[in-house]
């Protein structure tokens, strides 16, 4: 159960800092208005969050995976010679 509370939390904090943010500030001189940022003037489309929520998805299912194979030593071991068979 608490398991799929920090699943809960976790995701919803990938999703939360994937969508755009608009600030707007006053200074005393003149107000800014701040605007996200737009790499090359291209708009967010549906598409790129489509996109963004893949790549989130996967490097939540990469975290999981990782703690799983860290709480379960005996089960799982590295074949990269390299690295040896439990890599800190």
């Amino acid at each position: 159960m608490k398991g799929i509370i920090i699943l809960g939390l976790v995701f919803s904090l990938l999703v939360a800092i994937s969508l755009p943010v608009f600030a707007e500030t006053e200074s005393i001189r003149a107000p800014i208005k701040w605007q996200p940022i737009q790499w090359g003037n291209k708009e967010w489309k549906s598409d790129d969050t489509a996109i963004q929520t893949a790549v989130n998805l996967f490097i939540m299912a990469d975290w999981m995976q990782t703690r799983n194979i860290a709480s379960n030593p005996d089960k799982f071991y590295e074949t990269n010679n390299f690295l040896g068979p439990h890599p800190t």
